[in-house]
């Protein structure tokens, strides 16, 4: 179901008996019993996906959230990559490394679902629990949402350097011009 995609990977039914005496209930599975489908909902409009649960739901986006299909024959990639940060927005990780994950999104989408990401790392770091993520990709585009870049220079040869405000805005005025 589209509920099971945004907690994957917390989905499964068990619940703290299923657990031997001494074993924690893992965060995902308190997860899973604490996030509202209203709360779902709202993730998925965050990342412009809500209509999916209207449309899965035939009108009723709570009922469409439980409807079970192949998710990968429904969704177009840039659907799934929406879909992908939204899971990140539910489950909150420590540590998100992504590989091409906004190569099927125009820049404008990217923006956006990077803008999520940012605003959640922020709250994660105010709460003591900061987040880092990694971005593997071929957009400089990239270079917009991220402060250090890691450049590979052959064999084991590596170097980080920071990414300054006239680089990203440099790279973002010409994801501009050239979207006309």
């Amino acid at each position: 179901s589209l509920r099971d995609q945004l907690l994957y990977p917390s989905t499964g039914d068990l619940s703290p008996d299923d657990y031997p005496d001494g074993h924690r209930l893992s965060q995902a599975h308190v997860l899973r019993q604490s996030m509202s489908g209203s709360k779902l909902l709202a993730i998925l409009e965050s990342v412009e996906l809500g209509e999916t649960a209207v449309r899965m739901g035939k009108g009723d986006p709570i009922r469409g959230l439980d409807v079970v299909a192949d998710w990968s024959n429904i969704l177009s990639l840039g659907e799934q990559q929406r879909l992908a940060f939204a899971r990140i927005l539910v489950n909150r990780p420590r540590l998100v490394i992504m590989d091409e994950s906004t190569s099927a999104l125009d820049v404008a989408a990217e923006n956006k679902v990077f803008s999520l990401l940012n605003n959640m790392a922020e709250e994660q770091r105010h709460s003591g629990l900061p987040m880092t993520y990694i971005s593997v990709g071929h957009r400089p585009t990239l270079l917009c949402h991220h402060e250090v870049k890691l450049l590979l220079k052959g064999g084991k040869d590596y170097s980080f350097a920071r990414i300054s405000r006239s680089d990203k805005d440099a790279v973002s005025n010409e994801a501009v011009l050239s979207n006309f």
